[in-house]
């Protein structure tokens, strides 16, 4: 239910842009035949019934990302704080199965606490929002289907006055009831000509299926009862439905007739349909406006006319559709085969320009050490770009630079310490883009933890681990590439890059672990094991709200259990034979359409 929530509220965004067009039209369309602005409610209707949307490079519907689960659901989920590191333990990690409380909603592991502690059950406010979505459209339907039944009862002795035509004493306005055998329902005791005037005008409802469009229109109010520019299309859509009638009637009469019709149309004041009733109604909409069109009416221009229905065209081609989804460029990495050493402290690579050195009015924190200076001079002079914080330790053959463009080069093949992360997450804000050359060999714990900018991140072929919270809280990081040669993916290590759509492994991948929690609560939409793959951690996906597709062949020998927990849009899972269900991993994905099963365990047990 919250996805068709969030489908619809989508729909509603596009559906509203169509009648906000149709409102700045609607000047335009004063001297053109009405019936062309109601296609144009037409469009804005069928917009926000269909569940899905047609993608089209003439669109020019606004570009924005739709609403997903995560946009509501990141309001419920537990806060995420990072377990304790006792760096002088010899014990290795052990991951320790969650407490679940009583609703079966999983709490991520925290550090330790006193046992008095306990944690509250958040709010599922997308589920909040989605029980009063359907109540509400549930009120509004109940209401028109009661309205109808009144009614109904009110004329059940009416006496049929000619064929599709009744009269009831009941009722003190004429009207059109009914859908497959729609009928005309007059007063007694009108006058004759009142009745010929209105006999017409029904007949032409019922020629242009006009009970059906209003229909169609209550749907749309009812499913986006939210949106008041949903409820002004609907009534400016009720008042055009009138006035096209009105002008195919009077279309041929002359000027006395015209005044004939109009007294007929005060005649039918008497009785106000509201504007959810199921009716259409002889005299239910703006009376003033719909006299003061029949008494000016004339002839529409041929040259006006064939214009606004180019509009109404452009309109249907331009704004029915969205925007053509944009392919992910992939990011290249151009690494230079020159890095600093511990023996020469060769010159940063040309691919980070630098204008200055480090001078003595650099802060402290930035300049390199008095008594171990580096052997030759600093990188060439480029206009524009600037070196803002750099560090050099010659005997554990390990530097960094970053400079004024945001770019962070990392040079070595030591791991790094706090204190090394230290000194560039000062610039934390800075920081856009990480580049890690060749000879580095692991991407150390808590690295780039929490840059909030980070947008590139280019890791060398020579990377063999990627550390536990690496890039954990990355914020705007959407894509990374996994170099063939890392072996080990440790926990935590994405977790939190709340716009990581793709993660891609390199061609020949040697990558054989996933550790717990290593991509949980990212925005990725698939995931393809490499062949390499042997085993994936507690929780490595858990909460992937966009992830729809899981591949897992080749070598995996074991997946532990909740790895792939509240993935709530997967619909597609392949699992490959080596495959041992030690556990359920796919537990809280309630839309899996489609299971390709090789192993030797029912689906069933994986769930």
């Amino acid at each position: 239910m919250k996805n068709l929530f969030l489908i619809y509220l989508n729909a509603g965004i596009s559906g509203s842009v169509i009648i906000l067009v149709g409102l700045l039209l609607r000047p335009i369309f004063r001297r053109v035949p009405r019936r062309i602005l109601c296609t144009l409610w037409l469009l804005a209707a069928i917009r926000l019934l269909l569940p899905f949307h047609i993608e089209s490079q003439f669109s020019l519907q606004p570009s924005y990302e739709p609403l997903e689960n995560y946009i509501l659901e990141q309001q419920s989920q537990p806060e995420f704080t990072p377990p304790e590191v006792l760096p002088d333990t010899d014990e290795p990690d052990v991951d320790v199965e969650p407490q679940l409380p009583s609703q079966d909603t999983p709490v991520i592991p925290e550090s330790p606490a006193p046992e008095s502690e306990t944690t509250l059950p958040s709010l599922d406010w997308a589920q909040i929002l989605s029980v009063a979505w359907v109540t509400v459209m549930a009120g509004i339907l109940l209401y028109c289907v009661i309205s109808y039944i009144v009614l109904k009862h009110r004329i059940r002795t009416a006496i049929q006055y000619e064929d599709g035509v009744m009269e009831s004493e009941h009722i003190s306005g004429a009207f059109l009831l009914g859908y497959l055998k729609p009928r005309i329902y007059l007063p007694t005791g009108l006058k004759e000509q009142d009745r010929t005037f209105i006999l017409a005008h029904e007949r032409i409802h019922i020629q242009r299926l006009d009970h059906w469009w209003k229909l169609l229109g209550v749907l749309c109010v009812a499913l986006h009862w939210y949106n008041p520019l949903v409820w002004i299309g609907y009534a400016l859509l009720c008042r055009d439905i009138e006035i096209t009638c009105d002008e195919r009637v009077i279309r041929s009469m002359d000027v006395q007739e015209r005044k004939a019709y109009s007294q007929a149309l005060l005649n039918s004041e008497k009785r106000r349909f509201g504007i959810l009733e199921c009716p259409v109604a002889f005299g239910e909409v703006d009376l003033k406006q719909r006299i003061r069109n029949v008494l000016a009416y004339h002839p529409y221009g041929y040259w006006l006319t064939a214009f606004a229905v180019a509009l109404v065209v452009f309109v249907a081609f331009c704004f029915l559709t969205s925007p053509a989804a944009k392919a992910e460029p992939e990011p290249t990495l151009e690494i230079p085969a020159t890095q600093p050493t511990g023996s020469t402290g060769t010159t940063p690579p040309a691919t980070t320009p630098v204008t200055t050195a480090p001078s003595t009015t650099a802060p402290p924190q930035t300049q390199p050490p008095a008594t171990n200076p580096p052997a030759t001079n600093p990188p060439a002079t480029q206009p524009s770009v600037s070196v803002v914080a750099w560090g050099n330790d010659l005997q554990a053959r390990r530097t960094f630079q970053l400079t004024s463009d945001g770019t962070l080069t990392i040079y070595g093949t030591a791991q790094y310490s706090s204190s090394d992360t230290d000194r560039w997450k000062k610039y934390a804000d800075l920081i856009t883009k990480v580049v890690m050359t060749e000879g580095c060999t692991m991407v150390s714990e808590e690295s780039f933890q929490d840059l909030d900018n980070l947008t590139e991140v280019y890791l060398c072929e020579s990377i063999k681990t990627i550390g536990e919270y690496a890039f954990y809280g990355c914020d705007r990081l959407q894509y990374i590439q996994i170099p063939a040669s890392v072996t080990m993916i440790e926990s935590s290590a994405f977790s939190r890059c709340l716009a990581l759509t793709k993660v891609e492994f390199a061609y020949g991948s040697n990558l054989t672990e996933i550790g717990s929690y290593a991509f949980s609560s990212t925005a990725i939409n698939s995931f393809t094991a490499p062949s390499s793959l042997k085993v994936i951690g507690r929780y490595a996906f858990y909460n992937c709200w966009r992830l729809k597709t899981v591949v897992l062949q080749g070598s995996i020998e074991e997946i532990l259990p909740n790895a792939f927990r509240s993935c709530k849009q997967l619909k597609h899972v392949v699992l490959g034979e080596t495959i041992t269900a030690s556990a359920p991993i796919f537990t809280e994905c309630g839309e899996i359409e489609t299971v390709e099963n090789y192993s030797n365990y029912p689906f069933e047990e994986f769930l």
